[in-house]
């Protein structure tokens, strides 16, 4: 099988885009087939092309991704050749949300990749809908358009018996993908975070070098809790930053490779 795809990472969290149109019959076979030619990828997206400036995304599980979002505008903004330092805006019509989503993108100039290589590099912001917060099992469970995440304390729970519960708990919320976030709150305004995401559609099961949701929500958590106004989240793929004001925006660098 043949496959038309572009490789964005922003913050650590792979991500295929694909451009072939996929069917009913091979879209589970093209899913597979971006992890077996991209072994670092940490999900799948479709996209095509209204306009210019207007790209669908549908991710693999049907839900909704932050990055996927942000690297679809950064891949847009770069076939459409924007020039080194230039911004522009595009609007991402994804699945999991039921309104189209404004991306700025910028170019960015002499951006090194981690891997030692210059790729074309972005800096993109959305502005994200006010989750909502609940509580499950002591833990709270924080409610994005297309995805949900618990938050749990780093020290309170392994990796290993995160993956047993995510499942079952996923489950429980009915939401086509759901999080588990182990964080470590360095300061009022900063936070470490280990995210581990559960697509049911396609039954991928990834700890992620960046999540951008996941960030989001534990974000939002840390301003809840301390009234701060900008939150650091740092994960292992790189730094994702959350602007809350009178909205919230999320901001990211975004690698095409």
């Amino acid at each position: 099988m043949i496959i038309d795809y572009v490789v964005a990472d922003p913050v650590g969290n792979i991500t295929v885009l694909v451009n072939t149109k996929p069917t009913a019959e091979n879209r589970q076979d093209i899913i597979r087939k971006a992890f077996e030619l991209e072994p670092t990828c940490e999900q799948v997206g479709f996209i095509s092309r209204e306009s210019d400036h207007c790209v669908r995304l549908e991710m693999m599980g049907y839900e909704f991704c932050g990055n996927a979002t942000l690297s679809t505008a950064c891949y847009q903004a770069f076939l459409n050749r924007l020039e080194l330092g230039a911004e522009d805006n595009f609007k991402i019509i994804s699945s999991g949300i039921d309104t189209p989503i404004d991306v700025k993108v910028r170019r960015l100039d002499k951006e090194i990749h981690a891997d030692g290589n210059v790729y074309p590099a972005f800096s993109a912001s959305l502005r994200v809908a006010r989750p909502v917060i609940d509580t499950a099992d002591k833990y709270p469970v924080v409610h994005l358009n297309g995805i949900s995440h618990m938050l749990i304390p780093e020290n309170e729970i392994s990796h290993e018996e995160a993956e047993a519960i995510i499942k079952d708990t996923a489950k429980r919320y009915g939401v086509p993908a759901f999080g588990i976030i182990l964080y470590k709150k360095l300061s009022d305004s900063e936070v470490e975070i280990s995210p581990l995401v559960y697509v049911p559609e396609s039954n991928t099961l990834v700890w992620e070098h960046g999540c951008a949701s996941g960030s989001t929500a534990t974000g939002y958590y840390l301003h809840e809790l301390t009234g701060t106004d900008s939150v650091t989240i740092n994960q292992s793929g790189g730094t994702i930053k959350l602007d809350i004001k009178d909205e919230l925006y999320l901001t990211a660098t975004v690698f095409l490779k």
